[in-house]
């Protein structure tokens, strides 16, 4: 799989960018032009649930999860010819709950970048770039998950202010009632 970008080119229209997981191959729908794929990172860095957000300058900032092994958290920014070498979002102790649909999820507020990522038994934490994601801090958590529960689905947006705003579901830790 192939964890690309997709650039979007309509006349009179900004260009927007969309984060696609692919087999291989390119495509179009009726009238609208894609541009050519671009890597974002080669398949050592994973490629399970990647997620985009922009920069207020309207670059491309792309964080997606490596499961196998320790699980991992990667990052890279759109340089404007290419994708940075993907960089290690500091997860601290915590081993990411990373899956091939979720895990993680990503937004920004100005340069700063905040991903959500949950860890079933333990909680929901957030770690958090101030320079558009070329480097981390620890995480922080937002959410210790109750014994007997278990959390999933996280999610993140900011407010007007910048401020992050993170929703998950809580269930019991058998799953049995969301």
């Amino acid at each position: 799989m192939i964890v690309a970008i997709f650039r979007l080119n309509v006349p009179k229209i900004l260009v927007f960018y969309i984060v696609l997981c692919l087999p291989q191959g390119v495509f179009s729908q009726n009238g609208l032009l894609w541009s050519s794929p671009e890597s974002v990172a080669g398949a050592s860095f994973g490629d399970s649930s990647p997620r985009m957000a922009l920069l207020a300058d309207g670059t491309p900032v792309v964080v997606w999860g490596k499961p196998a092994g320790v699980s991992q958290i990667w990052c890279a920014r759109w340089t404007g010819t290419t994708f940075s070498m993907p960089v290690l979002v500091n997860t601290g102790s915590v081993a990411p709950g990373i899956y091939e649909f979720g895990g993680l999820d990503v937004a920004t507020a100005g340069q700063r970048v905040f991903v959500v990522f949950e860890n079933f038994s333990q909680g929901i934490f957030l770690a958090r770039s101030e320079d558009g994601g070329l480097s981390w801090q620890p995480p922080v958590t937002v959410f210790a998950t109750p014994a007997g529960m278990g959390n999933t689905i996280s999610a993140i947006t900011t407010d007007a202010a910048g401020n992050p705003i993170v929703t998950f579901l809580l269930q019991t830790s058998s799953e049995t009632d969301a």
